[in-house]
């Protein structure tokens, strides 16, 4: 590695944390702002951290296990993405708190109970009158 891409990829990681530190400050304004959104948006990033991670791990053991020649370019970019699979479990632990029916029970989608007659039970509005809603 020569003295200008080890520069330029100090200076990446520099940018990248800038970035990481912005987003976690705007998330902790949010959170503020917003509790009631806080445990969704944080299922919904360490989930989004913890795909490339299980990808990365899946494609390993498809390729142990059928011992192919097709991933021996991507070795070592698969290895550095299951590498960080236990550092992203490490997000899952403020979620321990957080009780599993964090979101409001009116913010939960109704799925209405249908009779023989097809009316509705549960949301309290018959075929009838959701008919006249939509097409109205």
């Amino acid at each position: 590695m020569t003295a200008a891409v080890r520069h330029q990829l100090r200076r990446t990681e520099r940018v990248a944390l800038g970035v990481g530190i912005i987003a976690l400050l705007v998330a902790i304004v949010f959170a503020f702002l917003s509790p009631r959104s806080l445990a969704p948006a944080w299922r919904l990033a360490v989930f989004a951290c913890l795909a490339p991670a299980i990808g990365s791990l899946i494609f390993i053991l498809i390729f142990r296990t059928t011992s192919g020649q097709w991933v021996e370019g991507l070795a070592p970019f698969l290895l550095a993405g299951a590498r960080l699979l236990p550092w992203a479990w490490l997000l899952i632990i403020p979620l321990l708190w957080v009780p599993v029916a964090a979101v409001p029970h009116d913010m939960r989608p109704q799925v209405p109970q249908l009779e023989r007659d097809h009316t509705v039970v549960g949301g309290g509005m018959d075929a009838r009158t959701a008919y006249e809603h939509v097409f109205s």
